[in-house]
């Protein structure tokens, strides 16, 4: 885009130099009327060519700020939602880890490790008795 619009300048810049030779030249003979209608209807067409031109170009860099304008808009929007998905995956992985194993095992199992040691508590002194007496 750059190169473009150098090349546009270029070619506006050797036109104003074309029409001030040809006004150079007309300065020096004396004009008629249609040489002055050739240089203004020239004058015209330099201006309107310019005129064209500039519009373009701030069209196409008005184009370019819309363009970047919702690019970081978009950037904005995904920074919030990775701080927002950030936030609920730190809170999900406290409350995972909150607490020890013990605060994490059911309740109905610790009725049945209840029941176990109390099977064990009855039974356990007479086994031990027993597994003695296997011994030789």
């Amino acid at each position: 885009m750059d190169e473009d619009l150098n090349e546009r300048i270029k070619a506006l810049r050797r036109d104003y130099r074309e029409m001030g030779e040809d006004i150079d030249s007309l300065r020096k003979r004396k004009a008629n009327g249609d040489d002055v209608e050739m240089i203004s209807s020239k004058v015209v067409e330099l201006e309107t060519d310019l005129r064209a031109r500039f519009a373009s170009a701030q069209a196409e860099r008005q184009e370019i700020r819309n363009v970047m304008r919702s690019v970081l808009e978009s950037l904005d929007a995904l920074r919030a939602d990775l701080q927002h998905h950030k936030r609920d995956t730190a809170e999900e992985m406290k409350e995972t880890t909150k607490g020890s194993v013990w605060g994490r095992i059911p309740p109905w199992a610790f009725l049945l490790m209840g029941v176990g040691l109390l099977a064990l508590l009855q039974l356990g002194p007479t086994l031990w008795l027993d597994i003695k007496n296997l011994a030789p």
